[in-house]
């Protein structure tokens, strides 16, 4: 990174212990999960970056192993229009979490807090939606093959 970029992702991050059992593929963990009042929950994050593309996917490919400590986080895909040049894109993330709950702790800790704080960031959005299980099993084939 440059001693621009070091100085704006300077901020310290912290994430809350994980009772994330190891080798548990998505699959497993959705179809494991009880279905009754306990929905999936997607988040799907965006902003524009206040820095080169190329610092932020540095910095994202640092900090990513951070993220799995988060309790009922089952996955994270991390997006970029890296077409459109550095700092002109949209970047952000979709998250996958187990349960509601699960999402509402991520909110708690200082990695989540300190998006909308970080100066590298400008505009971020944040929303969130339960997984609609009867349509979803139709075009997932890999989750209705499980069931």
């Amino acid at each position: 990174m440059s001693a621009c970029s070091v100085r704006q992702w300077s901020g310290k991050w912290s994430v809350h212990p994980t009772n994330r059992r190891a080798g548990v593929s998505i699959v497993e963990a959705l179809i494991s999960r009880p279905m009754k009042g306990n929905p999936v929950r997607i988040r799907i994050v965006t902003f524009a970056l206040g820095i080169p593309a190329e610092d932020y996917v540095q910095h994202a490919t640092h900090l990513a192993p951070e993220f799995r400590s988060w309790p009922g986080l089952l996955a994270k895909w991390w997006l970029g229009d890296t077409r459109s040049g550095s700092e002109s894109g949209t970047f952000g993330g979709v998250y996958l979490f187990a349960t509601k709950e699960d999402a509402d702790l991520s909110r708690e800790t200082d990695l989540f807090r300190g998006m909308s704080s970080n100066p590298a960031f400008r505009d971020v959005t944040v929303r969130e939606y339960d997984l609609l299980d009867a349509p979803t099993a139709i075009t997932a084939p890999l989750l209705q093959q499980a069931s």
